[in-house]
């Protein structure tokens, strides 16, 4: 079995007429450590298809499985906290809260679970993420850039095995694409996790491992490189 594998995976909003097939009986498997980029046009469904290998959003039909775990078949409360201690999320809009600082705002998703972050871990990715004399700000006083970093920082602290970034590059320069896309990367082989990202941009997708392609709520292409 793939680290991360669905089965006949279907969401579909609304009934009757007015119903829309987000997603028709998707199969997709991922090995641990991959990098896979997830492509296509806007309401292909490849965002959908990552809120519901993250956890996010509930199939109609069908199976997401985690190392074995079969994610839907629990709790709402059981899958919030798997959500939190086994996937990060870097999401375009940075999602960070605006009152916290940088260091409040990275150490968020440890304090829901009350636990304290593992000091030496903590420093490794604010070296890593070049955050370094940034842990008081606010996000209001930080460039997009890093923003992002500190998004990332955030999705990492918790060691979660796998990461989920839904256009992290979206609202960034060219400049800051890229840099933040390497820290990504960086990061990611770093502490040996499996990232899936979903992007418009083919430049940041030829960075993959591999590429899927979704087209109608289904798998077009699925490409290695």
């Amino acid at each position: 079995m793939s680290f991360i594998e669905t089965r006949s995976l279907t969401k579909i909003y609304g009934t009757g007429e007015t119903a829309v097939h987000a997603l028709r009986r998707v199969n997709v498997s991922i090995e641990k450590g991959e990098f896979v980029a997830v492509t296509g046009a806007s309401g292909s469904g490849k965002s959908t298809l990552l809120h519901m290998l993250g956890g996010i959003d509930r199939p109609t039909r069908g199976k997401v499985c985690i190392d074995g775990i079969e994610l839907f078949a629990s709790s709402d409360s059981t899958l919030a906290a798997m959500r939190r201690q086994m996937i990060g999320f870097v999401f375009q809009s940075y999602n960070l809260i605006p009152v916290l600082t940088v260091q409040e705002n990275i150490c968020l998703p440890l304090k829901m679970d009350q636990q304290k972050p593992d000091r030496n871990y903590y420093n490794e990715l604010i070296e890593l993420l070049g955050l370094g004399g940034k842990q008081t700000r606010l996000p209001g006083q930080l460039s997009g850039g890093q923003q992002q970093r500190v998004a990332i920082a955030r999705a990492l602290i918790a060691r979660p095995a796998i990461v989920l970034a839904d256009e992290p590059t979206g609202n960034l320069d060219s400049e800051n694409s890229a840099e933040v896309l390497r820290l990504l990367k960086e990061s990611v082989e770093h502490f040996e996790q499996t990232l899936v990202l979903i992007t418009h941009d083919n430049s940041v997708a030829e960075q993959a491992d591999r590429i899927i392609v979704m087209r109608d709520g289904q798998v077009a292409e699925d490409n290695n490189l």
